[in-house]
Parts: C-alpha cells; structure tokens; sequence
C-alpha cells in the first residue's frame, strides 16, 4: 500500500513581498488578512492604543511606545501582522525585526481561530512577555504572561488589564473601551 503524502506549498518573505493584498506567513503557511477589519475591531483597536499610551505616559516607562498594525519580520519564512504591540526598543524602517514586550489581537470570526492557537503558539515561542486577546463580541479579554519556564499563563480576564512591562506596571480598564464601542 502507498501512502499518501499532501502537497503543502512552503513560502518565504520573498514571496510574500510580490502578493498584493494583505497577507501573514507563519512558517511558510500564508494566511490572508484582507479585507480591512471590521469597523468595531478598528475601533477597539484605537482606543485599546490610546489607552495603552495613556497608560505608558502615567508609569515610568518612557521608552515604550504604541504601535498598529506593524509587519513584524520573525524569520524568513514568517511574517505576522499583531493588532497592537507594545514595544520597548527603538524601532526604524518599515518591519519590526525584534521582539515586541506585548501584543494585543483583536479577536474577528475570520482570525479567532488562528489567534487563539497559531499566534498563541508563535509568540509564546519568540519570547512575546504578554499576549492579549481581545474578544469584541463577548467583551471579554485573556492576557497571557510567560512564565519563568517560558510558556504562557493566564494573568487576567479583565475588565482591568495590568501588565508588569519592565519594572512599570501599566493598567488598562476595558469597561470604558466595552461602553465606547457599543455606541
């Protein structure tokens, strides 16, 4: 009896650099982000920003910053784009090449899925100090922090979010993003 192999393509960032549309590449494996996500995500996405740089300003770590969405470079054949991230290194050009202190995703029906397993998986396994999911639809959250054996545990369901970044401590109350994005 033979067995069957399945045929499973392997692409680089070489590749994924001619694509048009918005794309991922986890492990050579791509995953489209296209269309734009919804209106709700975005907005979640922006407030979650201003309040984590609201939050940031209000502790000691002056040399963090905010961004959204970024292409984050992991290897050759991986290429994320995370919602939001907290990063706490400078940071020039047009790809994140370092590992971020934070990333937040914004869970949607066509990433939920993926997020909560295949990033999950990826950014436990770069390092990434805290991972947030951000569900829109429940309002409900999960933060995840590395532990000493460098896998995720879960640190918080909300509706406060506090992350220990360096040595500030930055808190993010959710119920004020939950009111706004329901109006």
């Amino acid at each position: 009896m033979t067995a069957l192999r399945k045929y499973e393509e392997h692409y680089t960032i070489s590749d994924w650099e001619s694509w048009k549309d918005r794309w991922e590449l986890i492990d050579g494996m791509p995953y489209c982000v296209s269309p734009a996500p919804s209106g709700k995500h975005q907005l979640i996405s922006s407030l979650l920003g201003t309040e984590l740089t609201l939050g940031i300003r209000k502790s000691t770590c002056r040399k963090c910053k905010v961004f959204q969405p970024v292409d984050w470079h992991i290897s050759k054949d991986t290429i994320v784009e995370p919602d939001l991230i907290i990063l706490c290194t400078p940071f020039s050009g047009s790809r994140l090449m370092q590992v971020p202190a934070a990333v937040f995703e914004i869970l949607s029906p066509s990433t939920r899925q993926k997020d909560k397993t295949v990033k999950f998986d990826l950014y436990e396994s770069q390092g990434v100090q805290h991972y947030t999911m951000v569900d829109s639809e429940t309002e409900s959250l999960e933060s995840f922090s590395l532990n000493a054996d460098g896998r995720y545990e879960l640190s918080g369901t909300g509706p406060v979010l506090s992350l220990q970044i360096e040595n500030c401590l930055i808190s993010i109350d959710f119920s004020s993003i939950w009111e706004e994005a329901r109006s």
